[in-house]
């Protein structure tokens, strides 16, 4: 079956934008490979976004009959990922590619004049050179002022042969990885991809030529960021260089805490509220007083949020996710830890939906179980503050003039201090030791 067959419809598959926050998604799973035949349905890709994991499912019947996007590249929204050769001729025509290619879809890979539609500019270029830009990591506007008319196929490897004087060579991501890991200089590497490229083949064949296998023992381990991994260590490093971060440092007696659990479980409570479950409740009301610190904030502006949503770090195989509970201040205790048992759940069985890992106004974090004092959290923008607890022990205290056992827990704030001073922080911080010291709930 060759693309545009009559009676057959070519459309592309573009990278789905799931929530309204979506602005960019990671294929790190192809299911479907080139020349696979499909159901309307069946899982094409799994994709990552910021927060979660999810699959984007096939339109159409149909065979995929090029994939244009690979596994591990970060692509924007509606960009198109594959071309899919779907059986259903009641397609509407602004879907087809063949809509927008003059003769044959195949034969005019070359010479077609498709508007890149996510450029600003709007300039013309055929499907293979924009498919060939991306490998080469080529800015087609660059080439904007150098051609006449449609940017094709061979503007870009012109282009990319005219950067090698420069660049001494052009390879793959992952064959300067190798070559930078065994030592190699790329320039004295033959390339044997399009218009010369190093290919990984290219790096592993000098290798054996040279004679430099490196026995396992030897081998440096490396392990680059990518998937959620790369996104969590994107977002914590803008969070430290547009913020503000100050880190405040307290202990509370969590003793009224500590005996409520260990009444709950004696008489063997519905439900027996966890350590987490009582920080949120206990840090909900304190944000009532305390709006600023329920803001959320840009680099020019400071929206106060109507709701109280707290965040809560949940550990996953592959990093972090941060469930929210929404409407936590209007919430009963039990109610609260209800929703957290539902929440982690979903993220041990990596089946987390946008609404459970979105929307949060504050994040709490808890190393405690990790034996961890004292730490410095860092904020989760664009909210305002984040809530560090560390592990609880048993001290020797005095009360009124008597020395006194009481268990004492380690708490650490972090706040941006662009939205809010170090008083009224220092002040919300009292407020959540008060509560926590003064802690009184009915056992249900």
């Amino acid at each position: 079956m060759n693309i545009g067959e009559v009676g057959m419809a070519v459309i592309e598959i573009v990278m789905p934008k799931i929530g309204l926050n979506m602005e960019e998604g990671t294929i790190v799973d192809w299911i479907k490979k080139e020349g696979d035949e499909v159901k309307r349905g069946d899982v094409l890709f799994i994709l990552e976004t910021e927060k979660i994991t999810a699959e984007s499912e096939s339109p159409y019947d149909g065979k995929l009959v090029k994939i244009l996007i690979q596994e591990g590249k970060r692509v924007p929204v509606k960009t198109p990922v594959a071309l899919l050769e779907a059986e259903d001729t009641s397609i509407p025509i602004d879907e087809r590619i063949e809509a927008k290619l003059p003769g044959d879809l195949e034969a005019n890979l070359e010479s077609s004049q498709l508007v890149i539609s996510s450029n600003p500019r709007n300039y013309l270029a055929s499907p293979k050179a924009k498919f060939y830009a991306r490998q080469y990591g080529i800015d087609l506007e660059q080439l904007v002022h150098h051609v006449d008319g449609t940017i094709k196929y061979r503007h870009v490897i012109g282009f990319s042969q005219s950067l090698q004087p420069l660049n001494k060579s052009v390879a793959t991501p992952v064959a300067k990885r190798m070559a930078k890991e065994a030592g190699i200089d790329l320039s004295t590497v033959k390339g044997s991809g399009v218009a010369g490229k190093i290919t990984r083949q290219d790096v592993e064949d000098m290798l054996k030529k040279q004679g430099e296998r490196r026995t396992s023992a030897m081998e440096k381990k490396t392990s680059t960021l990518k998937g959620i991994r790369a996104v969590i260590a994107e977002r914590m490093l803008f969070s430290s260089q547009n913020t503000a971060s100050v880190t405040l440092h307290s202990e509370a007696d969590i003793t009224n805490i500590v005996n409520f659990r260990e009444r709950a479980k004696q008489i063997g409570a519905n439900i027996v509220p966890s350590y987490n479950a009582i920080f949120i409740s206990v840090v909900a009301k304190a944000l009532e007083g305390y709006p600023t610190m329920n803001s959320l904030s840009d680099s020019e502006m400071v929206t106060f949020s109507d709701e109280i949503n707290i965040g809560l770090a949940v550990d996953h195989f592959d990093g972090l996710r941060v469930v929210v509970v929404k409407h936590a201040n209007q919430k009963t205790l039990s109610r609260i830890q209800a929703d957290l048992d539902e929440l982690i759940s979903r993220v041990r069985a990596n089946s987390s939906t946008l609404d459970d890992l979105s929307g949060g106004t504050f994040t709490i974090t808890n190393l405690g179980a990790y034996g961890i004092d004292y730490f410095t959290p860092i904020i989760n923008p664009p909210q305002t503050g984040i809530l560090g607890v560390g592990r609880i022990t048993e001290k020797l205290v005095i009360r009124g003039g008597k020395i006194a056992q009481r268990n004492m827990i380690t708490l650490s704030l972090t706040f941006d201090h662009r939205v809010i001073d170090g008083a009224p922080a220092a002040q919300f911080m009292q407020m959540i030791i008060t509560q926590i010291e003064n802690f009184k709930e009915t056992i249900e």
